[in-house]
């Protein structure tokens, strides 16, 4: 499993790719509650390059969004395959998980004052934010030491 956080202003969009089990929950995990304790108001997490979720991946998504409560709108789940948006309703956590089937869904959603098409600008940030404060982007990686490394996104 190899996860990629993006962070403008107070959003992050945690991109995960690979499986996720037993031997990457705990990283998975890891990186989601360092987000939300790191005062980020609003989460969304990139399931669509997930290949496969077990059940014990998914404690990480729960304690984030546990985390994150009262608030029920900051944490979106969004473009997980059949399998996985399958799995994660039928654990009956729709209170607690909420599951867009896209990026721009999610996005729609955690800001609807921006209408439709144009949430993203041309050159990949959100729209409204300066080209001059980019932001920031950490890739894990659980095949590595766990360090993270960090490097500027746009």
């Amino acid at each position: 499993m190899e996860c990629t956080t993006r962070t403008t202003g107070s959003l992050s969009i945690v991109e995960i790719a690979g499986a996720v089990d037993s031997r990457s929950a705990g990283q998975l995990y890891d990186v989601l509650v360092d987000i939300v304790r790191d005062s980020q108001s609003k989460l969304i997490v990139d399931l669509s390059k997930v290949q496969s979720m077990t059940r014990a991946g998914v404690r990480g998504l729960v304690v984030a969004a546990k985390l994150l409560m009262p608030g029920r709108d900051k944490m979106r789940i969004c473009g997980a395959n059949r399998t996985t948006e399958d799995m994660l309703r039928g654990l009956g956590l729709d209170h607690l998980l909420n599951i867009d089937p896209t990026l721009e869904a999610s996005l729609a959603i955690l800001f609807p004052q921006v209408n439709g098409p144009g949430v993203f600008s041309s050159a990949g940030r959100p729209a409204g934010m300066p080209a001059d404060r980019p932001a920031q982007t950490t890739k894990t990686d659980a095949r590595n030491t766990g360090t993270p490394a960090t490097a500027v996104f746009w």
